[in-house]
């Protein structure tokens, strides 16, 4: 029971994070659109061949945001602002971390 908690505690805080690409960035927020979104995106993260659905999650958000009435432009800026989030700044911090802690056995085998 206790790891479905944290399971669906960690979907609610990627659905916040697109709520809070939307308030960032000044739009009007939907938590419907933040939802359907995040699951649309989580979706072809599933089936995608590429590296955490690199390009396609995108696309998808902004299709999906597209049909919630939001424009082009405002789509890509969610959804590129959503994968900062979630996507590229963890794997940047990552990668600083990696670099940082070369001598660390446990850093290379992990």
């Amino acid at each position: 029971m206790q790891s479905l908690l944290w399971a669906t505690a960690i979907e609610l805080v990627g659905i916040l994070h697109i709520y809070i690409a939307m308030l960032a960035l000044g739009f009007e927020t939907s938590l419907l659109a933040c939802t359907v979104t995040y699951a649309v995106g989580t979706l072809v993260y599933c089936f995608s061949p590429l590296m955490k659905g690199v390009g396609l999650i995108e696309v998808s958000m902004v299709v999906i945001l597209c049909k919630f009435g939001y424009s082009e432009e405002q789509a890509i800026s969610i959804s590129l602002l959503y994968r900062l989030f979630e996507f590229w700044g963890p794997l940047a911090l990552g990668g600083i971390s990696f670099f940082v802690n070369k001598n660390n056995i446990f850093v290379r085998i992990l």
